[in-house]
């Protein structure tokens, strides 16, 4: 199942950002046609989740109330951290354009925390948990390797690479321990969203910084003992 809705949200967006062009050049294209991907991807996350609702499966794949030790996750403040990162940058300013496209970005982080933290990690989850978290963090990681095939560049794009598999792997072990989609698909979103107002220069320091701590983060909340742990049972409940 969830290789199938990977597979359509997949299909679904690449047929409407032919309509828009790459993201970059989002700033120049008529708002009409901005508003084809924004649709689809309201659309889509709109119907995944009255799909998870109508079958039950909330609780199993994370829409539900936090249920971990706020304690012992340092109450997020390292995640808070890691998701204002984009406001050290230049502020870019607002327009119709940039608030359609900070719409879609944050749409994107909500939907795709139902993908990889939902639906992938829980199909994975069902076998090893080591190797479910390593791989749903990977595949994370490695789908912003897809800007390549749109005109990104090589070096950007293998520190987006880098990064969305540290943060890949805190936003699992997140899921995993606290039963929760929400703070992630909050820190997602926010990010996302954010990184439309302010530009920031792709700085390896800053991109290190933001993997130890994401890494450390992940690490530490895995190692604590007492947590609630969401995967609890191999079959939706």
């Amino acid at each position: 199942m969830a290789l199938v809705w990977l597979g359509i949200y997949l299909a679904v967006m690449n047929i409407a950002l032919r309509f828009s062009g790459s993201f970059d050049a989002w700033a120049d294209t008529p708002l009409p046609l901005l508003l084809i991907p924004v649709g689809c991807i309201l659309l889509f996350a709109g119907i995944a989740t009255a799909w998870i609702c109508t079958n039950g499966l909330r609780g199993y794949l994370g829409l539900c109330k936090f249920r971990g030790n706020k304690k012992a996750f340092l109450w997020f403040i390292p995640l808070l951290l890691i998701s204002c990162g984009n406001l050290g940058g230049v502020f870019t300013g607002v327009s119709p354009a940039s608030i359609l496209m900070a719409i879609y970005m944050a749409a994107v982080g909500y939907t795709e925390e139902l993908l990889f933290r939902g639906f992938l990690f829980r199909s994975l989850a069902k076998g090893n948990m080591k190797f479910a978290i390593f791989l749903a963090s990977l595949t994370f990681g490695a789908g912003h390797l897809l800007n390549l095939t749109t005109g990104g560049e090589l070096y950007s794009t293998l520190l987006q690479f880098a990064y969305a598999t540290a943060i890949g792997f805190l936003y699992t072990v997140i899921c995993w321990r606290g039963g929760s989609l929400i703070p992630c698909m909050l820190s997602h979103s926010f990010f996302n969203a954010s990184s439309v107002f302010f530009t920031q220069s792709d700085n390896f320091f800053i991109t290190l910084a933001v993997i130890l701590l994401s890494l450390s983060y992940g690490l530490r909340i895995w190692k604590q003992g007492g947590l609630q742990n969401a995967q609890t049972s191999s079959t939706p409940g």
